[in-house]
């Protein structure tokens, strides 16, 4: 849902001023958690298999984005304690509405999933028949026009195309059923990717615009190195991706954000041996409860640990500029903090900010079993919102208050309605 308001320009033909240097013209209130979830869906279709679902192009849900946000949300209603020995909620064979709903859904989003595996194995097949290894078709028979997909840019290597491609390397072609067995198994895995990253990313964004509406210092310095890394006028059209390296203090607010208001609040292990910890034995098969949360917010971990400090992830440099204009100058410019090097003579000034031990940051878990996707997570979290608050102000509406809900592991905002503004440097 949003909200558009139309604001009349000041006599000047300047527009309201914001405080931060930049005027607009006009305001929008927007779900943010939906929005996040538009932006989020079309990247991994993008970054998976080179599908375009169309949702940040028409700022709407589309009808293959609604059967997976309808998949997702129902699996979290079906897993919640309270329905866990519910027969409704775990009997996939009833013939209930629920059951029905759940399976027209689910079966249309792995349609798709199939219907691209199928002509994307044709294609590949079809290129190494005539002998191409390079690449696997042109851009006008990559997929198939009724499935809307688009692609864009030289990079074939999407998730698909390499999973297929190793999937190719050992199978039977003339074992039909072999084919469509592999099809279904990476329908299945792509939808696993969307299920562990579809809720989780559009939660960090929305957390984390509503954490910089909350402190316009910290949205102002976002704000100007997201600019000045982008080295142009602002633009939502040209390639973040080539600036994305230059966003240490956007990248440093993500962090943050994960830190004190991880998406996913909890976690599980089971033990597969004994375990020595403190004097302390873990035995086999014991479950272990890891609270990300409180692990998060003890000083012990982190200092000031109620306060969103994104200095503690990073550190403010003076750099002679190196610019091929001949000017001289000095530009600021934010870099990481180290906690290993870091000297520790300033701990005793009551200002200074200790830097952060990323080993204590438990968003994506840790080890071997951490999530596959975190470092995905953390570059699309960091370009999309370095993109968002470097052409937009967004604000709080008045009188709201962020609260959460939580849902199987998740804590995903219950709403958050954010008003965005034009962001219009003065002239």
């Amino acid at each position: 849902p949003r909200e558009c308001d139309e604001k009349k320009k000041s006599h000047n033909n300047r527009g309201d001023d914001d405080g931060n240097g930049s005027s607009y013209s006009y305001s929008c209130t927007f779900d943010a958690l939906e929005i996040f979830k538009w932006a989020t869906l079309d990247i991994f279709g993008r970054v998976a298999f080179d599908y375009n679902f169309g949702c940040t192009e028409n700022l709407m849900t589309t009808p293959i984005a609604h059967s997976l946000n309808y998949t997702i949300e129902d699996s979290n209603t079906r897993c919640k304690v309270v329905n866990l020995l519910s027969p409704s909620h775990q009997l996939y064979w009833l013939p209930t509405k629920r059951n029905r709903d759940f399976k027209y859904h689910s079966e249309n989003f792995l349609g798709l999933m199939r219907g691209i595996c199928q002509e994307r194995a044709r294609e590949i097949g079809n290129d190494r028949s005539r002998g191409n290894n390079n690449e696997y078709g042109s851009e006008e028979s990559r997929v198939p026009t009724n499935l809307q997909a688009t692609k864009d840019g030289d990079n074939d290597d999407d998730l698909l195309t390499l999973l297929l491609k190793s999937k190719l390397e050992s199978r039977d072609d003339s074992n039909s059923n072999e084919q469509d067995d592999t099809h279904d198994e990476l329908a299945k895995m792509l939808l696993t990717v969307f299920f562990g990253g579809y809720d989780t990313s559009a939660t960090l964004l929305s957390m984390a615009m509503w954490s910089i509406a909350m402190d316009s210092r910290i949205q102002q310095e976002c704000a100007t190195e997201a600019r000045d890394a982008s080295n142009s006028k602002p633009s939502l059209h040209e390639d973040a991706s080539q600036w994305e390296s230059k966003l240490a203090y956007c990248r440093a607010v993500i962090l943050e954000t994960l830190r004190l208001h991880p998406p996913v609040y909890t976690n599980g292990r089971v033990f597969h041996k004994d375990v020595e910890l403190d004097g302390c034995t873990i035995p086999v098969g014991a479950s272990v409860y890891l609270p990300i949360a409180q692990i998060h917010t003890d000083e012990r971990n982190f200092a000031r640990p109620t306060e969103f400090l994104p200095e503690r992830w990073v550190a403010r440099i003076r750099k002679e500029d190196d610019s091929t204009t001949g000017s001289a100058g000095i530009l600021p410019r934010w870099v990481a903090r180290d906690y290993k090097t870091e000297p520790k003579f300033m701990e005793s000034d009551p200002s200074y900010i200790p830097p952060a031990n990323p080993q204590y940051l438990f968003s994506f878990s840790s080890g071997s079993r951490n999530c596959v996707g975190h470092r995905l997570a953390l570059q699309e979290s960091t370009i999309v919102f370095a993109c968002l608050v470097r052409d937009l102000t967004v604000n709080v509406r008045e009188g709201f208050v962020m609260r959460k809900r939580k849902k199987l592991a998740l804590a995903p905002p219950v709403e958050m309605p954010l008003i965005f503004r034009r962001r219009e440097k003065h002239v």
